[in-house]
């Protein structure tokens, strides 16, 4: 990837373009207090291929922490081809660059419908860069996918700073008699301020951990 003076890419664009590259990086924006001044201070942090914090898994339980829990599974979200879409070159009477079709192979002899996907990187011309980016995005969206969540309740081990963080999740209710006992990553959080009646809570979103 290269960015010309001029080009006007915005910040985010380009850390979201060179993120989907193979092998890809993790990225966000940590948004704190510096205590000798005061000043709030917005701090890029990238990890490659993820962000990871913490040595220990923070434990989640239900009954406990966890208020509520949501485990959606959704083939219609993801995709067993994938193509990038790139600029039209200069002077080229052609169209726009595209990517060779990347297919899940493995998923269509295994029976998973035919879903199409695509993506759109208009100030990219390099077929090479357009096929590493069509990989990347059918490894994140092969198949089924399922991102579950859970509702906390926040508190003194379990703060908003959690992205990232490794957590242990045991639930034992009437869907899960035998017990769940799963590790997973943040990947996402949502905080609700609290109400009259009901505390500070934070939607996790999750994926497995490795």
């Amino acid at each position: 990837m290269a960015y010309s003076d001029g080009d006007e890419t915005l910040v985010e664009e380009a850390i979201g373009q060179l993120a989907a590259m193979e092998p890809g990086f993790e990225h966000r924006i940590a948004v704190y207090r510096d205590p000798v001044t005061g000043r709030r201070v917005r701090l890029l942090q990238l990890s490659s291929p993820t962000i990871r914090v913490g040595s220990q898994p923070v434990m989640l339980d239900l009954p406990g922490d966890v208020l509520s829990y949501s485990f959606p599974r959704d083939a219609t979200r993801g995709g067993t081809t994938a193509r990038a879409r790139g600029g039209t070159p200069d002077g080229g009477a052609g169209g726009p660059v595209m990517s060779g079709e990347q297919v899940a192979e493995d998923l269509l002899a295994a029976g998973f419908p035919r879903l199409d996907t695509s993506s759109d990187h208009s100030n990219v011309t390099d077929k090479a860069t357009l096929d590493a980016f069509a990989r990347s995005e059918l490894a994140a969206l092969r198949g089924t996918v399922v991102i579950p969540s859970v509702r906390i309740r926040l508190g003194s081990g379990t703060t908003p700073a959690l992205l990232g963080t490794t957590v242990r999740l045991r639930i034992k209710d009437v869907w899960f008699s035998e017990g769940l006992d799963a590790r997973y990553r943040v990947v996402g959080i949502k905080v609700t301020a609290p109400e009259r009646g009901r505390p500070e809570t934070a939607d996790l979103y999750l994926e497995e951990a490795d």
